[in-house]
């Protein structure tokens, strides 16, 4: 129940579970500096692929959504 003691809705999702990636960022550097790398899954087929920049990223999304 919420704040107004209602039943709260189901929610009906127009974003098919079959397009859910996972984003995993690599820790901060020793420096402090934030390195923009890491590895994104699909999770519906569990393939994954890494990436080192924002441009990769992009890349690794669009390869892994066009093959579902």
């Amino acid at each position: 129940m919420n704040e107004f003691n209602e039943t709260p809705k189901p929610i009906s999702s127009p974003l098919p579970a079959r397009r859910a990636l996972v984003v995993q960022f690599r820790p901060a550097m020793s420096d402090g500096s934030v390195a923009f790398q890491g590895r994104v899954e699909h999770i519906a087929s569990g393939r994954a692929e890494y990436f080192s920049d924002e441009q990769e990223l992009r890349n690794v999304f669009t390869n892994l959504l066009s093959h579902d």
